[in-house]
């Protein structure tokens, strides 16, 4: 079934903040002193949606990031004919990730048409509706007139694929390091270790493949399981919830195993934060359950929470132990139903610990260990077992087991810890697949859905520590209240503002305040007690003395 095409109001509806590497740079002393001298402007636009752009550029000027995307260049020798230069590409194309544009081919429409984006990243209004060139003004019955948008999709898509993917995660992860640096994570980090599949076609270049069981949907509830190919790739995540950045990550063909690369991305994260932050605890889904893997990770981080197979003979032994335990429980009630069918259930979590349990496969060699050695000394692990659970369906997660290398004093403290890890599925995973439009790649080939990948991540990691930063500081817009109400309410806030642009700078300001500043009545203003003498003290432009 085709996709619908996206409208620019749709679009509004995935815009997070706009990211402002641009040329054009802010000084709103300035433009209204031009006002106020010269009565005239370049031009003028409205702040709906276009003051995030200048959000967002304050907050990396002060973050010093910029500097690392100024940096990224295509590969040497694969540009042939330089119309834009590699600064600009990336600046269009994160703005297009940033904006929530699913499609390249609604980049002419939503993007490439925007004269205030475009001013931004330093386009003038003549080649925002024109063009950067006049290539292809003769051919066919196309002329200027039907010409939309600086570039057309294909430039954008053929040029963001002629940089290096290692190049960018690079860049990724000196951004990551900067923002640990300023401060962005707590000193002591609660982290998740996941992997997430980015599904493709068959036809994608250098894809991989594996055969899964899939449950396909029949007429009315009924669902059959059935073996599947599934195309695509895998993305290794290291994510902190709460402060909602990714901190490290990896990307490698759908058939990897979860193992295969989860020691490299940890390691990766615990370089990006240096020593501003520590990896407290690190919950992990059972994917990544090996000893060798997790006696490893325990040297590197100071606990880890991983649920046990339950085929394993320690899950047995656990529970044989278990019977036992002393039983600790939480209760919490909870509201079902509205009006006369509102009622409350109590819902009861019972754990145990059990502490100390000799484990064969937990060692610097896993599995591999010859555990029949004399000399062999097993490894030991703590468990926690979950003996009810209400809060999930039919009790689903009766019997689950939690690992980790250290004592237990508090079954709950693990069971809260490892519960954290299904933020990640709402908080990235499912973000990432349905706003942010990661599996939404230039170009069928794997460079280019790594490229996607990356730029998509720089780009959440940035929004999130931009949102992070207006609630530390109490910005009444900046509350973090979900993404939704975030877009709603600083759109709300910027309604009645307007950017004026001034040569190379440019201002923003109160609607009425540049028509009150050029001699024009305004009776709101006037209301308000708005007067020119008001706003031009307000932005520190003094008139000069009357002779």
């Amino acid at each position: 079934m085709p996709l619908h095409k996206q409208k620019k109001d749709e679009v509004f509806q995935n815009l997070i903040e706009h990211v402002v590497w641009m040329t054009a740079e802010r000084d709103d002393t300035l433009v209204l002193n031009h006002l106020f001298q010269t009565k005239s402007m370049d031009s003028v636009y409205g702040l709906d949606e276009a003051v995030l752009f200048d959000y967002l550029f304050n907050f990396m000027d002060e973050q010093e990031i910029t500097a690392f995307l100024t940096r990224l260049a295509p590969i040497e020798g694969e540009v042939q004919r330089e119309m834009l230069t590699g600064f600009q590409i990336v600046i269009l194309y994160l703005m297009k990730c940033v904006k929530g544009i699913r499609s390249m081919n609604a980049c002419e429409d939503i993007l490439f048409t925007d004269e205030f984006a475009m001013r931004l990243a330093g386009f003038n209004a003549m080649q925002t509706r024109r063009g950067i060139c006049q290539r292809g003004k003769n051919k066919g019955t196309r002329g200027f007139a039907d010409l939309r948008g600086l570039i057309n999709n294909d430039t954008l898509a053929n040029n963001i694929v002629k940089f290096s993917p290692e190049s960018v995660c690079k860049c990724y992860n000196q951004i990551i390091k900067r923002l640990a640096r300023n401060g962005a994570f707590p000193k002591n980090v609660h982290a998740v270790l996941d992997c997430t599949e980015i599904e493709t076609t068959a036809d994608y270049e250098g894809r991989g493949e594996v055969l899964k069981e899939k449950a396909v949907a029949k007429r009315g509830t009924h669902h059959e399981k059935k073996q599947v190919i599934v195309y695509g790739f895998k993305l290794w995540v290291v994510y902190v919830p709460g402060v909602e950045i990714p901190i490290a990550l990896y990307v490698d063909k759908i058939q990897v195993h979860d193992i295969q690369h989860a020691r490299k991305v940890v390691d990766q994260a615990i370089i990006n934060l240096g020593d501003h932050a520590k990896i407290k605890s690190l919950a992990v889904d059972r994917g990544f359950l090996d000893g060798k893997f997790l006696w490893g990770l325990s040297k590197i981080v100071d606990q880890f929470f991983i649920p046990a197979k339950k085929n394993l003979t320690i899950c047995q032994e656990i529970l044989m132990w278990s019977k036992d335990a002393e039983s600790v429980t939480r209760e919490k009630n909870v509201t079902h139903g509205q009006g006369k069918n509102k009622h409350t259930e109590t819902q009861v979590v019972e754990l145990k610990a059990v502490n100390d349990i000799s484990c064969d496969w937990y060692n610097a060699l896993g599995s591999e260990a010859n555990s029949c050695a004399k000399d062999f000394v097993p490894g030991i692990l703590h468990a926690v077992h979950v003996v009810r659970d209400d809060g999930y369906a039919h009790n689903r997660i009766k019997n689950t087991i939690f690992l980790t290398n250290k004592p237990i004093q508090n079954p709950f403290y693990v069971y809260d810890k490892y519960d954290d890890r299904s933020l990640i599925e709402n908080e990235l995973n499912r973000t990432a697949k349905q706003t942010w439009f990661i599996e939404n790649p230039p170009k069928k080939t794997a460079d280019a859905v790594k490229l996607h990948i990356y730029f998509v991540m720089i780009s959440m990691a940035m929004a999130s520590a931009f949102r992070g930063q207006q609630k530390d500081e109490k910005v009444g817009f900046g509350v973090d209240t979900g993404m939704e109400r975030y877009r709603r309410k600083l759109r709300a806030a910027n309604q009645d503002n307007c950017a004026i642009f001034v040569g190379d700078k440019y201002g923003i300001f109160i609607a009425y305040e540049p028509f009150v500043v050029m001699d024009i009545t305004v009776t709101e203003a006037q209301q308000l007690g708005a007067t020119k003498e008001v706003i031009l003290k307000k932005y520190g432009v003094i008139p000069p003395s009357p002779e």
